[in-house]
This record gives C-alpha cells, structure tokens and sequence, in this order.
C-alpha cells in the first residue's frame, strides 16, 4: 500500500510506499495519522500555516465488507488548540482510496493567491527571477503601446520600483527580474516579495469581503494596468480600477507598517526570517 503527499504550492505529488513497520506499530487509520501528523508538523509550525498537514488515512480493515469499517480518518493540527486534532467520517471516500493503493493521503502547502510570470528578452539571458515583482513589471509593460519592448519592460520596472518597492532596496536588487540572488541580497527579496504578495492578497480578500467576485489575478491585471501612468490612482489603463487602487493604497499602507515594525502577518500568519519556500525561484 501507498502514501502520497500531495503539495499545493509546487502542484506536484510524491507517492511511496507505506513502510510496513509503521503499518504494524500504528494500528489503524487514528494511529497511522497521529503518527504521521508526529513526524511531519513540527512544535513550531501554527495550524493555519501552508507548513500544516491535512492527514486522509484509512485503517486496514477498510474496503473490506467487515461491518461498519468504512471509516475516513483525518488528522490535522487543530486551529482550536494549537495541538494534535482528528475528525472521522463515513462514506465511500475511504473505501475507494484503498481500493486504489493508498493507506495515506496527505495535503500540505497552499495554491499561489495568483499567478507568477518574468520574462526572457534576449537569448543570451540564461536565467531570471520570478516573484510578485516581475510579475507586475510584466504585465504593466504588456499592457503598454507595444507590448513587452525593452522600452515598456524599462518603464514598468521604473513604476513599479517607485511605487510598490515595499523596502526593495535599488543598491541590492536593481532589477527584480535581472538580479543574480545571493546570500548578500536574498533575505531583502524574500521579505519584500512576501510584502507586496501580502498586499495583492489582501486587497483581493477585502474586494470579496464587501461582495465583489474579485481574485488576486483580478487585482495584479488591474494594478499592473494602473502603473501605465506611473501612479496607482485608478486612471491608468483600460483595466486599472479607481476601488482596486484605493484598497491597494490602504492595504500597502498597513503592510508597510508591519513590515517595518518586524511583524508582518503573511496570510494571517507571522512572517519569519527563514521560510520554507521563498516566494521566487530561478528559472533557465
């Protein structure tokens, strides 16, 4: 029998097989989950984190035709007390997740609030850097006369450097797209990128909030457009959005604060010096 992990944040799944001898010590599905919530959730990590683990385990009598056993065991760290935590339900969902191979199915990370771009413009560029950034960058320029010219790119890095830098200091990253990453300017990139990510999150959670079918994508088209002009003030382009500008001023506001004040809540977490996964990568 199998286990797969299944991480929101990479889209990819890991499948292994289930060691026996974790099979034989942990009896069925309570004892496999509380095992596995044991070795993968650390003292640290807080229940509402991406780093939690929503645990899907079934016991070895499931799927079988034994009375009553087709029980759907989860385990998780409870965001009521901060500790171990386990629902149980019927149904056919354990029985058919047997039936396929798997004692365990486990859910950790979370699907990016919306999607990174970067861009590469000459052939001789080998790799960039993708972040909330570039991404702006990107589709400001893209929505520019002309569309991606080195002009537009130039410009649109230019706006986005002055108005949403977020502590992006310009003597350590010149171009959030260009700049090799190393250990002299890493922990200013991640710390800004997770910023300007945080605004574009809460601008998107208070648009839907008071009602409006608005997501995070919808708020960076929207800013991106905006910065046509160099300014976010909701005349911009065609899709810049005078009720997205304005949430996202008084979101960067109260980002900024907490930024400087070292507390900054990512996702209604605190954000931390070291992460798990920063919030770019290299690309070839």
């Amino acid at each position: 029998m199998k286990t797969a992990i299944v991480d929101l944040r990479t889209s990819r799944i890991e499948i292994s097989e289930t060691p026996i001898e974790t099979l034989r010590q942990f009896l069925g599905g309570r004892g496999l989950g509380a095992r596995l919530l044991f070795d993968l959730v650390g003292p640290g990590v807080e229940p509402l984190s991406p780093d939690n683990y929503l645990i899907f385990t079934a016991g070895p009598l499931v799927g079988t035709p034994w009375p009553t056993s087709a029980r759907l065991h989860v385990t998780y760290k409870s965001p009521l007390t901060g500790v171990y935590g386990y629902a149980n339900s019927g149904g056919f969902f354990a029985a058919e997740m047997r039936h396929a191979g798997y004692d365990a199915i486990l859910v950790t990370g979370r699907a990016p609030d919306f999607k990174l771009t970067s861009l590469v413009n000459h052939p001789s560029v080998k790799s960039v850097n993708i972040n909330p950034f570039s991404t702006l960058i990107v589709e400001s320029a893209r929505s520019m006369p002309g569309g991606l010219s080195d002009e537009n790119v130039s410009a649109a890095r230019q706006h986005v450097m002055q108005q949403l830098n977020f502590g992006l200091n310009p003597r350590l990253i010149t171009d959030p797209i260009g700049t090799v990453i190393e250990d002299g300017n890493v922990a200013v990139m991640v710390k800004a990128s997770e910023a300007l990510g945080e605004m574009i999150r809460r601008t998107a959670d208070r648009l839907r909030s008071a009602g409006l079918a608005v997501n995070a994508d919808q708020v960076v088209a929207a800013i991106s457009h905006d910065l046509v002009d160099g300014i976010v003030d909701g005349v911009g382009g065609t899709d810049a959005d005078s009720r997205i500008a304005a949430l996202a001023t008084l979101a960067s506001a109260q980002v900024l604060v907490e930024a400087l004040s070292n507390n900054l809540r990512v996702d209604h977490v605190h954000d931390h010096a070291e992460r798990s996964q920063p919030p770019f990568v290299l690309c070839c």
